[in-house]
């Protein structure tokens, strides 16, 4: 599932925004990745001000703007998303201090580097093609949500909805039928369906326990009777292949 990246351009100077704009969509113009939106605002309000959780997977912020600056900016924006990539643009290094608690992605420096700017793109699509970053568009309510992958534990069926268990406890109803949901995460190993009605992310197993899979967060979902012994054996694979990556990066 490739990520489609969503990012936004903040900068209070036209000139410098445009610019860096213009690079940004050049570069996936010649790239293998599709850019899904590339989104330009005159300063840290105009973005607070339509942002939401998942709205973007990449945010360059500068960081010397009038009314609110990129530091500031920032702060408010992670108090909503802590998943965003920030990388900051600066006409100095100075500030790298005051960023570092907001756990910016990289810095780029003014007069922007083409070149830094391509390798920055590079590494960014390799980070947002990682498991970690991927996102899945759900619909809740009236609403879309960007729900991070990672944080999906479980879902289960409801009539013609799914209930989206997170890992964090929550617990969220999306008006999707069980098998669109399946189809949209086909191809993602970690999911499988271990009954009828129950997919589960193999990555938040904390143990196979008779007939059940007990989750890191405490919560239990039964294997199904009929090709039991399939899901065993779908679930040891992943393990396995999962040790594997880790143990040769």
């Amino acid at each position: 599932m490739e990520v489609r990246p969503r990012i936004a351009v903040v900068d209070d100077l036209p000139e410098d925004r445009e610019r860096l704009n213009a690079w940004i969509r050049g570069w996936f113009d010649t790239s293998p990745y599709w850019l899904e939106e590339l989104r330009e605002y005159a300063g840290g309000v105009d973005l607070l001000r339509h942002f939401e959780p998942g709205r973007f997977h990449a945010v360059f912020l500068d960081i010397c703007m009038d009314q609110l600056n990129g530091i500031e900016t920032a702060r408010r924006l992670r108090s909503l998303d802590t998943q965003a990539l920030l990388i900051f643009v600066t006409t100095s290094q100075e500030y790298a201090f005051d960023a570092f608690p907001l756990h910016p992605f990289d810095y780029l420096v003014k007069p922007v580097n083409p070149d830094k700017l391509h390798g920055l793109l590079r590494e960014m699509m390799r980070v947002l093609d990682s498991d970690a970053h991927k996102t899945l568009t759900m619909r809740t309510g009236r609403s879309d949500l960007q729900l991070p992958l990672a944080l999906l534990t479980a879902a289960v069926a409801q009539g013609h909805t799914v209930e989206l268990h997170l890992a964090d406890r929550q617990a969220l109803q999306c008006t999707m039928a069980f098998h669109e949901l399946e189809e949209k995460l086909r191809g993602e190993s970690r999911f499988i369906t271990c009954n009828r009605g129950i997919l589960i992310n193999m990555d938040q197993v904390s143990a196979l326990r008779g007939d059940d899979f007990v989750m890191k967060d405490g919560a239990r979902y039964p294997l199904r009777v009929r090709g039991r012994a399939a899901v065993i054996n779908a679930f040891t694979q992943y393990q396995f292949s999962k040790m594997h990556k880790e143990a040769n990066p």
